[in-house]
């Protein structure tokens, strides 16, 4: 694991950095993380840094070289196996083969654990499909009927419509979340009809669980129904400010409908789940062109609202809004519940300024925030920036502080849970929303 991050370090042929594999750091208590190591690290960090601490959890110095790495590259993200909905009752140290019990999963798109035609194992899992709704439309369309309703001169008609508009609204999410289980379950049944030998690698290299017994011409069938089946969603930060004129990162009423919205589409996934007997799960959407797509098409027929429609992107899954100021510690409090609703995939992400390897003990004092507040998958963004015409490497403004180039500067930036390479390849939506973001101070 040293060698892998010292290469990652180091970087690719002329030093750039590498945006795959995705790295990611599983933190369990007294295995890689412990307090105690924590508190003697910070105190002692140069020591810490040459070795010459002595630590109670055995992996706790990859702990530390990761935090150094990602402060550098943006790799490692972190994966938190004490969350609660993240522990597997038959993980047993003593276990050689205990990575089988560990959840895992592809960034934030995949998270594999609950199976209910298995046994929790991880292995040979992925997801099957998934689909997004658009939490923002239908609080957009409440909220028009709602304004109609309060030009009324019937006091009591106004102030029935005003109580009503969540409880309809949440309505409307279940009835979507449950037309969209439909939709993924057609999608399966047309799945299981495929032949082995469309999968060659999956299947025929037995990367699928239990894909080799499988004849080239035989249907997928029941093989796959390990795999999850997702109902995503996207805006819920534009839907709340549309609903009651704001978002979750800004009023606890806002935060406690946010969690009744994803939870609604959670109990259609597990009603569905039981129904058919599948792995139906609640995403966190990490959308790219998605994110703008929605939102092009809702201001084309609403028109620009403020807080709603009034940028170029909605605000991906439960997200408090990029552009939105708060510390670090009161994103992270307000993002990690939505995890344990989210068993498909999530993600939470702090925002850091400069050059973040030169304060390790910040970086470290993040994740340990994400460690306590029961987050799922987390990662630091930081601004990785490379000239090419020297290759010097660091915080570059408006020109390289070496050479003085403008025009040749590399900025790797994270979208979602993974680094697509410079920003001159991500789509104009978002473009708009990197541009937005906002740091995230340390208190």
């Amino acid at each position: 694991m040293f060698e892998l991050l010292n290469a990652t370090e180091k970087g690719l042929g002329n030093g750039e950095t590498p945006i795959f594999p995705i790295q990611i750091l599983k933190m369990k208590e007294d295995v890689t993380y412990n307090e105690d190591d924590y508190k003697l690290a910070i105190k002692n960090m140069d020591a810490a840094l040459n070795g010459e601490l002595k630590f109670k959890a055995p992996n706790f110095d990859i702990f530390i070289r990761s935090c150094q790495v990602s402060a550098k590259r943006l790799f490692p993200n972190f994966l938190f196996l004490e969350a609660d909905y993240n522990q597997n009752e038959k993980w047993k140290a003593e276990d050689p083969e205990r990575w089988r019990w560990e959840m895992a999963c592809m960034g934030c798109r995949t998270r594999v654990f609950d199976d209910i035609n298995g046994d929790k194992t991880v292995v040979g899992r992925g997801n099957l499909s998934f689909s997004t709704i658009n939490l923002v439309r239908p609080a957009i369309l409440l909220r028009k009927e709602l304004d109609d309703i309060m030009n009324s001169d019937d006091e009591k008609i106004k102030e029935v419509a005003e109580k009503q508009i969540i409880e309809r609204y949440i309505a409307e999410i279940k009835k979507t979340a449950e037309f969209v289980a439909d939709q993924l379950y057609d999608r399966y049944q047309f799945q299981r009809k495929a032949k082995a030998k469309q999968f060659p690698f999956l299947l025929g290299q037995g990367v699928w669980k239990d894909g080799e017994i499988l004849d080239p011409n035989d249907q997928v069938g029941d093989i796959i129904n390990t795999g999850t089946l997702s109902i995503g969603f996207i805006g819920l930060a534009e839907a709340l400010k549309a609903l009651i004129g704001k978002h979750h990162g800004e009023s606890k009423e806002a935060q406690e409908i946010g969690l009744q919205v994803v939870k609604t589409i959670r109990d259609v996934c597990d009603a569905y789940r039981d129904k058919y007997k599948l792995n139906y799960s609640c995403l966190a959407t990490p959308a790219e062109g998605l994110s703008g797509r929605f939102t092009a098409i809702d201001r084309k027929e609403f028109g620009v609202i403020e807080g709603v429609t009034d940028r170029d992107y909605y605000t991906n899954s439960c997200h408090v809004p990029v552009y939105y100021p708060i510390t670090a510690a009161e994103k992270i409090a307000i993002e990690a519940p939505y995890h344990k609703i989210c068993n498909a995939g999530h993600i939470l992400y702090v925002e850091m300024d400069g050059d973040v390897s030169k304060n390790l003990q910040a970086y470290m004092k993040i994740v340990r925030e994400m460690y306590y507040s029961n987050t799922g998958y987390g990662a630091i963004n930081h601004p990785v920036d490379r000239c090419l015409s020297c290759n010097y490497e660091g915080v570059i403004e408006d020109e390289c502080p070496k050479c003085g180039e403008t025009e040749m500067i590399d900025r790797i930036r994270r979208i979602t849970g993974y680094l697509v390479g410079g920003l001159n390849r991500w789509n104009s939506f978002k473009k708009a929303e990197e541009r937005d973001r906002v740091k995230h101070g340390i208190k």
